[in-house]
């Protein structure tokens, strides 16, 4: 843990205590931060899909709890993250198809409405 709080604050997150996505973008290709993320069993290679991964609250920015409970899930091999990665694209198309299916139900109703 002492090492994945250290790589958070190695991000940037000391002054808001939060990274963003440029933040991880910006460090995950310097040698000192991959070697770190290698020591904990992490493939980091998709800097965009490992940040929605970590993001799990959908905030645009990884606070250190979800910084922490994040690393730990995905460390090991890269099928755990590339399970993590279609778990969270089922997710979103799930919600997507659902608004999508909201939509056109309500504006069937209204249709039926009017003839």
């Amino acid at each position: 843990l002492k090492k994945i709080r250290y790589l958070f604050t190695q991000l940037g997150a000391d002054n808001t205590g939060a990274i963003t996505y440029e933040m991880l973008n910006q460090h995950i290709r310097t040698p000192a931060v991959r070697i770190y993320f290698e020591s904990l069993g992490l493939d980091v290679t998709d800097a965009w899909s490992f940040f929605k991964l970590l993001d799990s609250d959908g905030g645009g920015a990884v606070e250190v709890e979800e910084f922490l409970l994040g690393c730990l899930r995905l460390r090991g091999h890269a099928r755990a993250m590339d399970i993590a990665k279609l778990t969270y694209d089922q997710t979103w198309l799930i919600k997507s198809q659902g608004k999508f299916q909201q939509f056109v139900e309500e504006e069937l109703q209204g249709l039926n409405n009017k003839v």
